[in-house]
């Protein structure tokens, strides 16, 4: 049987066989009218033959085999395309393109291995007729169209998923290696845009995430134990989190545009020889940039995690998937809940940053910090432009070996806050510039060097300047401190002008090293 009959057949055989669609299907495309589905098949196979010429692995599932069929809004296009995809598979072919149209799907499309399947952009329209993870091969799919288990060498390209507000998104990539998705459009889903995880032993490698829109989704893109993987040029918008990654390696974040996220923008949570860069994320309610999480006991270690030249806008709300808006929290870059001994090498390098309300720039809280381990997290080169008169330059907690050095925090606004650092042990700030444009108000200290618990390590606050606060430049307050040397503060330039203290307020329990 030829490659036209088995096609035809197929598709005949996956629809609903009334009079109507088979007097249609003996019309085609140029509405040459046949007396016979064989006399249409004849001089279909005719023009097929004439067509793999000039393009031998190409087949369009309705223009290449130059059918006519009349489809009903809601027509469940699951069992023709799936039908496509195994022919091709079993013939070699390597190209499936999807026309112009919209496409209904109660079920997720399975893709065999070694094919490239592109649809024509925003034209192309898949539409979920309910949630999609029905009968999964893998737990991975968790309701996305196309389902790469287990198989390599897959491109997905100019498809724009519409999942209705279902369990559908746009491509669950499952244990596979040689994967691309570019240039699509995914909306409206309940799970995640793309979701690349491993399958058992299986570990996805060599992903490309390119160029594409994600908006009211789940999350845009997630990796779990995922191994180089880029994604570059995406946007992603009024998401419940960006895009992210736990427990994987060789992850690089590269040129996307992350706004309104109800959780985080660009999140890792473990992993190793990572990077964000060139990014632009704003809006994101528990932070911008993050890392959350690290377990020395598990792959969720943390090595050489790197976010360096993004920009940053941190403002004081985002706007939800529902429309409405809520507040945001936390800080522009943000550290929360780590292992100080399951992390090395976390750097936040060479940002510019926006701080809004009472956002704040550099946050930290780890949860589990002890005094004796090394939470491996830098603050370095950052320039960080602060716009309301309650945010803070940075609200360090219990980041012990912390480094803040060379970061410039400019006030635009009289400011009444408050920058932190919190048994911060065996930590620098260092050559760290604050400065404040407008002055301050009230009587709250630019700067607070504070203890509440006692270790034996101190902080060493070195060579800052911090202009225009005068004699509210810098509190020191070793509260507990059990007569150790908990601050070496030396170097800094901390008044514009002769002040009674200096700029300097000691508390009687100080334990200063000058």
């Amino acid at each position: 049987m030829s490659f036209a009959d088995v096609l035809i057949n197929n598709i005949l055989s996956a629809s609903k066989k009334n009079s109507e669609q088979l007097t249609n299907a003996l019309v085609d495309v140029a509405q040459t009218e046949y007396t016979s589905l064989q006399e249409r098949l004849n001089a279909e196979q005719n023009k097929n033959n004439t067509v793999s010429k000039k393009v031998e692995d190409v087949l369009s599932v309705l223009e290449y085999a130059h059918l006519k069929i009349a489809i009903a809004d809601g027509y469940d296009w699951t069992p023709v395309i799936q039908a496509a995809l195994d022919i091709m598979s079993s013939l070699g072919k390597t190209v499936l393109a999807i026309p112009v149209g919209t496409y209904y799907f109660n079920k997720f499309l399975k893709t065999p291995s070694s094919i490239t399947i592109f649809g024509a952009g925003k034209k192309t329209v898949f539409k979920a007729l309910g949630n999609l993870n029905v009968n999964t091969s893998t737990g991975n799919n968790t309701g996305q169209f196309f389902e790469v288990h287990l198989v390599k060498d897959v491109r997905i390209t100019n498809i724009y998923f519409d999942g209705q507000n279902f369990n559908a998104g746009a491509v669950c990539i499952s244990g596979s290696t040689d994967v691309t998705v570019s240039h699509c459009y995914s909306y409206n889903s309940l799970v995640q845009a793309v979701t690349v995880a491993n399958q058992g032993a299986s570990i996805p490698k060599n992903i490309n995430i390119l160029f594409n829109v994600m908006e009211n989704v789940l999350h845009g893109a997630q990796m779990w134990d995922a191994e180089d993987v880029l994604l570059l040029g995406n946007r992603v918008n009024k998401a419940k989190g960006g895009l992210w990654h736990a427990v994987s390696r060789k992850i690089r974040y590269l040129a996307n545009y992350i706004e309104n996220c109800e959780d985080v923008g660009i999140d890792m949570e473990g992993g190793e020889d990572c990077l964000a860069s060139l990014n632009v994320v704003r809006a994101c309610k528990n932070g911008e940039l993050t890392f959350f999480k690290g377990n020395a006991n598990s792959k969720n270690y943390g090595k050489n995690l790197v976010f360096a030249n993004n920009i940053v806008i941190a403002t004081d709300t985002y706007t939800k998937r529902d429309g409405t808006s809520e507040a945001c929290g936390f800080g522009a870059l943000t550290v929360h809940s780590i292992n100080e001994d399951a992390t090395e090498g976390l750097v936040f390098k060479d940002n510019h940053v926006a701080v809004y309300g009472t956002r704040t720039g550099f946050y930290t809280n780890v949860l589990c910090a002890t005094t004796t381990g090394l939470c491996g997290v830098a603050f370095k080169s950052n320039k960080v432009y602060l716009k309301g008169a309650s945010t803070k330059a940075h609200k360090l907690q219990s980041c012990v070996g912390i480094e803040v050095d060379d970061n410039e925090f400019i006030f635009e606004e009289v400011n009444d806050s408050t920058s932190e650092f919190k048994n911060c042990f065996k930590g620098t700030g260092g050559n760290n510039r604050y400065r404040f444009k407008k002055g301050r108000s009230g009587t709250g200290y630019a700067v607070l060097l504070y203890t509440d618990i006692s270790a034996a390590d101190e902080f060493e606050f070195h060579n800052n300047k911090v202009k225009n606060a005068d004699q509210y430049a810098l509190k020191i307050d070793a509260y507990q401190n059990a007569g150790k040397d908990m601050f070496v503060v030396k170097r800094n330039d901390l008044s514009d002008k002769p002040v009674t203290n200096g700029g300097v307020f000691q508390t009687a329990n100080y334990g200063l090293a000058l």
